[in-house]
């Protein structure tokens, strides 16, 4: 059975893609995550607890034999992952500033932010740039997975939600990634820009792309145009 897992899935996602498929049965996929001892290289780097496996799934095409067992279809996901991190590590001229769960938990903000790969090096760049100041990264997708559902839209009080990964309340990174994010992301949380931006904004032009910024007062002048534009 071919099965594709899309960037930016997360572990119910992606348990709920293998059932429609008829892979296997999404709950029992999930314990497996949760449960299941594997002897893959990134197991070293995830947390503990029913997030563990949170963005070390990796999103791809896979061809997955009929009754093929659970524990092998979260480890042919495993296997992949760590081909793919160690390709963007061995591209790398010098060690990155993270560990493989910092590195990995960034990459899934980035995946979730950016819409263009041109960009996703940039957003990596105001990321870092936050947490070498202090300043809070603020990002709305932390929020949506501290509250287990996705908003069209978030209102103060979802942002007061009490949680380790809601970014708007706790200092840093978020518990641990949010989403399973894909080699584009990856390599950009590995190798950001050199920029001294903070700050940044979906454009008006509903292309994906973002303006960014350097001080709130541009920040804030990005932001009404862009509410603007959706009036």
């Amino acid at each position: 059975i071919r099965v594709t897992i899309p960037e930016g899935y997360y572990l119910r996602q992606i348990a709920d893609r293998l059932a429609e498929n008829g892979v296997c049965d999404a709950d029992e996929f999930i314990k497996e995550t949760q449960e299941g001892d594997f002897k893959r290289d990134c197991v070293s780097a995830m947390q503990s607890g029913e997030n563990r496996m949170e963005g070390f799934l990796f999103p791809a095409t896979y061809d997955i034999a009929k009754n093929e067992s659970v524990h092998n279809i979260v480890d042919m996901m495993l296997k992949k992952f760590d081909s793919e991190y160690a390709d963007a590590l061995n591209s790398l001229q010098s060690a990155p500033q993270y560990n493989t769960s910092e590195i990995v938990t960034i990459a899934s903000l980035i995946e979730n932010e950016a819409r263009l790969d041109e960009e996703r090096p940039v957003i990596a760049s105001v990321i870092y740039n936050r947490l070498n100041i202090g300043m809070k990264l603020k990002i709305d997708a932390t929020v949506q997975y501290a509250l287990g559902e996705h908003k069209s839209r978030l209102y103060n009080s979802d942002l007061k939600v009490d949680s380790p990964y809601n970014t708007y309340k706790v200092d840093g990174l978020p518990a641990g990634p949010i989403c399973s994010p894909g080699a584009a992301s990856i390599k950009a949380a590995m190798q950001p820009a050199s920029t001294d931006y903070l700050y940044y904004v979906a454009s008006p032009s509903g292309d994906g792309s973002h303006n960014f910024a350097t001080n709130e007062e541009d920040f804030s002048r990005f932001a009404k145009e862009y509410w603007d534009s959706l009036k």
